[in-house]
């Protein structure tokens, strides 16, 4: 079951566009099915789109709120000493993270694999926060 449009910030237009579009219709073919044309089709996902990228970012910013202090990845960090700083973050704030220490390096240089040369952290910094729960977020990826 989906959610309903009225639970989104998409309109139910826009929700049956982008999902006739991923089922591999054409914007022509919506558009007849519509009764409206292309060009309108294309400004209905073109709109949506920019609703689920501004939903996306609300939906960051609430996390990054969340997750109150944060550790700042800055160049030249090595893996061990960031891995090491979330979980003093995690002491300090008396939460248990929700990776064990293998586990949250393999996180962090997947996430952040871009930025790694070798070990060392090469890219603009970034920022790893963690929630009341333990679970880890990154900022700035």
């Amino acid at each position: 079951m989906h959610p309903d449009a009225e639970d989104t910030f998409l309109t139910e237009r826009q929700r049956e566009v982008l999902a006739r579009l991923e089922e591999g219709y054409t914007q022509r073919e919506i558009a007849e099915e519509f009764g409206t044309s292309a060009a309108n089709v294309s400004m209905i996902a073109n709109s949506a789109r920019k609703n689920v990228e501004k939903a996306r970012r609300t939906v960051d910013l609430a996390k990054y709120i969340r997750t109150g202090d944060r550790v700042e990845v800055e160049r030249g960090d090595h893996i061990e000493d960031v891995v090491e700083r979330v979980y003093d973050l995690g002491d300090v704030r008396q939460v248990k993270v929700e990776h064990s220490k293998p586990e949250l390096y393999s996180t962090v240089y997947d996430t952040l694999s871009e930025g790694f040369d070798g070990e060392r952290f090469e890219a603009e910094a970034v920022e790893i926060g963690l929630t009341d729960d333990g679970e880890v977020e990154f900022y700035g990826v």
